[in-house]
């Protein structure tokens, strides 16, 4: 019964990240390799160990709104990307690397410049 219902959420998480991915002009993939620099958000497809797959596309930084983990704890933690014109986008990282992530894709404010 465990590998159906493993299936069938698969199927179901697929189904919706690919309506999302389109709507929102952000690539997902159901395990990804995620790269910040000062202009863009690229993103890669993660194969067995986490090692770097295909390459799925990319988001330039200036269509972040606002990024943040508004939650806390051990395990798993949710980055939401709230982009100009588009669906927010909700990636599920590891917790120590939340925060960082959303630091790193939030646009800088006039509090960060000085």
């Amino acid at each position: 019964m465990i590998p159906i219902i493993s299936v069938a959420e698969r199927w179901h998480w697929r189904r919706i990240s690919r309506r999302v991915a389109v709507a929102s002009r952000f690539p997902l993939a159901p395990r990804m390799v995620v790269g910040v620099t000062d202009q863009r958000i690229l993103v890669w497809e993660a194969r067995r160990r986490w090692r770097v797959g295909d390459f799925l596309g990319y988001v330039t930084l200036d269509r972040v709104v606002q990024a943040d983990a508004p939650t806390v704890g051990a395990g798993w933690r949710t980055v939401r990307i709230f982009l100009s014109n588009e669906p927010t986008v909700h990636l599920k990282v590891p917790s120590e690397a939340a925060d960082t992530l959303a630091e790193a894709v939030a646009p800088a404010t006039a509090d960060d410049a000085g």
